[in-house]
């Protein structure tokens, strides 16, 4: 036994209630109008690109399949992360093997990306409400639920076909599992 076991800060058990009834069914209808918002937007624009990030990635991804030689993307983007990358370069095939054309235009790629990226924004939105719930309860799960899944710059920025909605949602997803494991510890 050393002499700093004497001084460990108690134990504090802080346990919520288990979101039950009303608040439970009022947390899902939020997670399925932001769901339905984002579901309803995603596919502004297209076939033209609305973010001039989305074709970039397209383009790195497909110079790293071996596709296309293109300068000056490569060259730019030297040294970026290349989770997305890779993920990208995994819809572009599965884009390709599921609907074989002669030549594919840029919407081909951004749409299936887009909807991934809708798709984990509502994967957030819960994260989101479970974060808040973890904090403060009900109302701060509601309030931080509201912010995210309704929030129209949130809803319009997290549609594109770029790494930050998946950021988003590793973030929402380390800090909800970290504040889990503090409450269990």
């Amino acid at each position: 036994m050393t002499h700093l076991e004497n001084y460990r800060t108690p134990r504090i058990h802080f346990r919520l209630p288990r979101p039950r009834g009303r608040v439970l069914l009022s947390f899902v209808i939020l997670v399925l109008v932001a769901g339905t918002l984002r579901l309803a937007t995603f596919p502004r624009y297209l076939p033209y690109n609305d973010h001039w990030d989305e074709p970039s990635m397209v383009l790195l991804a497909r110079d790293w399949r071996g596709v296309e030689d293109i300068a000056f993307i490569p060259d730019w983007l030297n040294g970026y992360p290349p989770l997305y990358i890779w993920f990208n370069m995994g819809v572009q095939q599965a884009v390709e093997s599921l609907t074989p054309q002669p030549w594919y235009f840029l919407s081909d790629y951004l749409y299936p990306l887009r909807l991934l990226a809708a798709l984990s924004g509502i994967a957030t939105t819960a994260l989101v409400i479970w974060l808040g719930w973890q904090v403060g309860g009900s109302v701060a799960a509601w309030c931080a639920g509201l912010v995210w899944g309704l929030s129209p710059i949130i809803i319009e920025h997290g549609n594109f076909a770029i790494p930050d909605p998946f950021v988003y949602l590793a973030c929402a997803l380390s800090l909800s599992l970290a504040l889990y494991a503090l409450r269990r510890r």
